[in-house]
């Protein structure tokens, strides 16, 4: 009586493919959310924790030394005298001195309210980021090369948005 005789025969086994998701949003302000960030960057010389830290002090209205520096630690910004150099430099205003028990209460000047307004336009659409050089640091010749690959997508962002305003 012979062996069986086994034939190299390899079980194939059938792969399921993933489940792949493609996201569709009827929005897509966090698109562009980088290029707004280095538009805002040059344009106001801010550092990037500096202009997180007054969107994060946009909504908020009059707010407390406290409640500027939790967000300050949160963001492990330990740069002494911040609130006084955004001071100087005209981001934040006093709104109510202290007085007694109740805490000095600051708020942000509209040249900080314009800037956070402006960037939130600008990620959702509403407007185009200015590509005039008079307007934009970033669409100037300052012979950096990175600008000129910023410029490129907004530009690129522009034509995508079509705004309001372009189409009016």
């Amino acid at each position: 009586m012979s062996k069986p005789k086994f034939y190299n025969q390899t079980k194939t086994r059938i792969k399921k493919p993933k489940p792949r998701f493609r996201s569709s949003r009827d929005y897509d302000f966090l698109q562009y959310v980088r290029i707004v960030m280095k538009w805002a960057m040059k344009n106001y010389d801010l550092s990037r924790p500096d202009i997180e830290l007054i969107l994060y002090l946009y909504p908020m209205g009059a707010f407390s030394i406290r409640e500027f520096n939790r967000f300050h630690k949160t963001m492990r910004m330990y740069h002494f005298k911040t609130l006084d150099r955004f001071i100087e430099d005209g981001w934040i205003v006093m709104w109510r001195p202290k007085k007694g028990k109740e805490s000095a209460l600051y708020t942000l000047t509209n040249k900080a309210k314009t800037m956070c307004s402006k960037m939130h336009k600008y990620c959702t659409g509403e407007l185009s980021i200015p590509t005039n050089p008079r307007v934009n640091v970033l669409a100037g010749n300052t012979g950096v090369r990175m600008d000129g690959y910023y410029m490129e997508i907004i530009k690129k962002m522009n034509r995508d948005r079509g705004t309001k305003e372009d189409l009016d």
